[in-house]
């Protein structure tokens, strides 16, 4: 296709069970003006007998088989990228699908709006035969005790992540977002290839910090849960809450370089707490302690919490990165009620 508005780039890698669906998602789009890049990262299932039954389709510019695998879904993500010609990139992950109106109702946010970088539509949750589990705006309305999900939006990037994406990735996920390539092209890639999981959260945050983020509220993106979902998996071998980390002082940082209102700072020192009382008991127990205490060092240098806070926090973690083993519930009790006293 010649200058196609938009690219999809669909990752692949041991997904036949749900690939010829996700593709056809896309073709049966109702808006048409799109490429297709289909990539596979040498997969070890059938993928490729799905995918070369699609590589003459004519939205089909790209078929890019991998002769290793990468071990990073966010390098299928940038390969895509470096070859794509749209103005605009959705990456369509191929264990979720799509609405045939996803295409056309983003779009149509992004022409009202020339400040957007990213637009993104509320999912449905299902499992492996289709069936709906749950909607992300009804688990986020509840986490938030509030309503805010339940209608469609557009806010200041900046705003966004400070109140919501900087402490939990209220964006659902990369298949239901679109964003404009020149923002994708410009991130720092390098940084984002060292992550294990939460890649996308970066992303999501990098892409609206100069920008402005849109919301629409009708579950156009359907998410899959399945037994091979990567995100579990690295629950269970702790690398998230290392990202987690990782992740937090790299943004904190990209934060603090902008004037920020009084509202603004407390609101971010709110997230600053939600991110320490849900990661830090974990992230000590698989031996982050250190980046965790980083992490808090950081914060105190750009004046978010004290150096009383700091110091205490920092003698109550190295505690119970003693004690924990032994079920010492006092320790971890006493973090609790300190935290909860932070304001």
């Amino acid at each position: 296709m010649n200058n196609p508005l938009v690219s999809v780039i669909v990752p692949n890698y041991n997904h036949e069970k749900f690939l010829e669906q996700r593709i056809n998602s896309i073709l049966n789009q109702t808006f048409q003006d799109f490429e297709l890049i289909l990539i596979d990262d040498k997969s070890t299932d059938n993928s490729l007998t799905i995918l070369n039954k699609f590589k003459n389709h004519p939205k089909v510019s790209h078929l890019i088989i991998n002769e290793i695998n990468s071990g990073s879904p966010f390098k299928q993500w940038f390969k895509g990228i470096n070859v794509a010609e749209g103005k605009y990139i959705w990456i369509a992950e191929t264990d979720d699908f799509a609405d045939t109106s996803f295409l056309n109702d983003i779009l149509n946010v992004f022409f009202k709006n020339k400040k957007l970088n990213l637009v993104y539509t509320d999912s449905k949750y299902i499992d492996e035969n289709n069936n709906v589990l749950y909607l992300s705006k009804n688990r986020k309305n509840s986490h938030y005790k509030n309503n805010r999900w339940s209608s469609s939006y557009i806010n200041d990037g900046f705003d966004e992540i400070i109140e919501f994406l900087f402490n939990k990735t209220t964006i659902n996920n990369m298949s239901a977002s679109v964003f404009k390539r020149e923002v994708l092209a410009s991130l720092k890639w390098e940084e984002i290839f060292n992550f294990k999981n939460i890649g996308d959260r970066y992303v999501y945050t990098y892409s609206i910090i100069n920008g402005n983020v849109g919301y629409i509220s009708s579950s156009l993106n359907y998410l899959r849960i399945h037994e091979n979902n990567l995100t579990a998996k690295n629950v269970t071998n702790g690398s998230i809450f290392l990202d987690r980390i990782i992740y937090s002082i790299s943004v904190l940082d990209s934060l603090m370089q902008k004037e920020m209102t009084i509202k603004q700072k407390l609101n971010l020192r709110k997230s600053i707490k939600w991110i320490i009382s849900k990661n830090m008991f974990l992230s000590i127990e698989f031996g982050f302690l250190i980046n965790l205490t980083t992490f808090l060092k950081k914060v105190n240098q750009h004046n978010l919490i004290s150096f009383k806070e700091y110091f205490t926090l920092r003698i109550l973690f190295i505690l119970y990165s003693i004690k924990f083993k032994k079920g010492n519930t006092f320790i971890k009790k006493s973090i609790n009620t300190y935290i909860s006293q932070l304001k």
